[in-house]
């Protein structure tokens, strides 16, 4: 197997204050529905996720760089059977500006907001000995790094207070996911769960979006003097 134009990686670049790398990314996997995609047609693809992102862009902590075309979507046309050297280089890219944010300020880098997705299970079990099949056909993205707007207080009867995702934006999150489907099915892809273990890509079917936080600690900033020792 080799790249043929059915099998799709976007890969979103968004520089981010802190990190080491200055950057944080994520990516989204697609099937074409009618054969090889054209490069033009590749491009529609993009532009449906630069639409999904922005649809969140207000809960997006002001790490990220709202400067004009900062941000960088590449699409990759994959190589199934090549795991080490799946993407090879990128067949075409956007470069895109990041919608405005609430601007209430940042959270740590490291919180993230999640959205899971995942295939039609069929008969994999989800144990299977000592490997779990059901992995397989899951995938997710971790939306950040955040602004506060994106937290709101839960408190339990006891008084006791804790921290989860706003729900406003979870809601969001929920719609975006949906909407990038529905576009990218209008330009001849569907959304896809990719299992590189398995060399194979098949179509996300479910959705679940959270209000609990995740947390991404590549993306946690390293504060100046950590490792700095005094004496007790």
């Amino acid at each position: 197997m080799a790249r043929d134009g059915t099998k799709w990686a976007v890969r979103t670049t968004f520089p981010t204050a802190g990190p080491q790398s200055g950057k944080t990314s994520t990516t989204l996997t697609f099937n074409t529905t009618t054969g090889p995609a054209s490069i033009p047609t590749v491009n529609n693809l993009l532009n449906d996720v630069k639409t999904f992102y922005n649809a969140i862009a207000g809960r997006v902590g002001e790490q990220v760089s709202r400067t004009a075309n900062a941000i960088e979507s590449a699409a990759y046309d994959l190589d199934m059977a090549d795991i080490h050297h799946a993407f090879g280089s990128p067949v075409t890219l956007l470069m895109w500006t990041l919608g405005a944010s609430t601007a209430t300020g940042p959270l740590p880098n490291e919180m993230a907001a999640v959205i899971s997705f995942r295939a039609d299970y069929g008969t994999d079990p989800e144990h299977g000995g000592t490997t779990r099949p059901r992995a397989d056909d899951r995938g997710r993205i971790y939306i950040g790094p955040l602004d506060r707007s994106a937290s709101q207080v839960v408190t339990l009867p006891s008084g006791q207070k804790y921290a989860v995702l706003e729900a406003t934006f979870v809601s969001d999150m929920s719609t975006a996911i949906s909407a990038l489907k529905s576009a990218a099915s209008g330009h001849g892809f569907d959304l896809g769960v990719w299992s590189r273990k398995n060399a194979v890509m098949k179509d996300a079917i479910f959705k679940s979006v959270d209000q609990s936080f995740d947390v991404q600690r590549r993306r946690e900033v390293e504060p100046p003097g950590i490792h700095t020792w005094d004496v007790i």
